[in-house]
């Protein structure tokens, strides 16, 4: 028989997408990452509903909303990982910078009075936190921050950092994730270059392709990014693959050269 589609709307998918990532980051800090997030999807809608037919229903109904909200960032790159044509470390490692980013500048402005300061203060303290940003993509996330808080006179720093339960963010976090993506596309850009006279490119060519361009790279990341590029649907590694398909899975890896705060 047909399966019912329940026709969520955007916010209901928004807010489900978020319940979901949620249970799915308490899950991988408990044990690990052990399935794949469409398997996951199903074991959520499964303990939730406590059965398989609802289970089966809701991850229908979730696909076809995924489909026709695709313009939203959230919803996109969720059916992105779902479908696994993503890395699911791209939602991970954001989440963790704006978070970790959030604990940093709420300690330093526990020592301020109301939490709050002065543009300059914040702009020193970003520098800090943030030590690879230029001083534009810095002087470009203070004015974030003030717009977002236009009748005050100081930044109260905490409200940058909340999020509603569609995982939406002020303009100050809106910026910041749209200069990771910049800073990813002129790294992809740069690699592209590297190879692009090739019709097909192997795992060492892309080792050195990466190296060239960011010689300071981590040996984990390094790893990581290369293992995802040639890894086929069934988890093998395969031996070569054609350049325009490397740059696309590139593009849905995590590829960042300032993803990093200072230690």
């Amino acid at each position: 028989k047909s399966v019912k589609n329940r026709r969520l709307t955007r916010r209901d998918v928004a807010v489900l997408i978020q319940e979901i990532w949620t249970e799915r980051r308490i899950s991988n800090n408990q044990d690990g990452r052990t399935k794949t997030l469409s398997e996951f999807v199903y074991e959520y809608f499964r303990n939730r509903y406590g059965n398989h037919n609802t289970a089966i229903e809701m991850g229908y109904s979730l696909d076809y909303a995924c489909k026709r909200f695709k313009h939203n960032e959230n919803c996109q790159l969720f059916y992105q990982i779902l479908c696994g044509e993503a890395d699911e470390d791209i939602y991970h490692n954001t989440k963790n910078l704006i978070e970790q980013l959030g604990e940093r500048v709420i300690k330093e402005s526990e020592t301020h009075p109301n939490g709050s300061v002065t543009m300059e203060q914040f702009d020193t303290m970003l520098k800090s936190f943030l030590p690879e940003k230029s001083a534009n993509d810095i002087a470009e996330l203070v004015t974030a921050a003030e717009k977002e808080q236009p009748n005050e006179e100081q930044i109260a720093l905490a409200k940058l950092f909340s999020v509603d339960d569609e995982d939406n963010y002020g303009d100050f976090i809106r910026i910041l994730k749209r200069q990771l993506n910049e800073d990813k596309q002129s790294y992809i850009h740069d690699v592209q270059e590297k190879i692009e006279n090739s019709n097909s490119v192997n795992a060492k060519d892309m080792e050195q392709a990466i190296r060239a361009v960011n010689p300071h790279i981590r040996n984990t990341e390094l790893v990581h990014i290369v293992q995802w590029i040639f890894e086929a649907k069934d988890g093998s590694q395969t031996p070569s693959m054609n350049t325009h398909d490397v740059l696309q899975r590139l593009q849905n890896g995590v590829f960042y050269r300032q993803h990093t705060l200072s230690s």
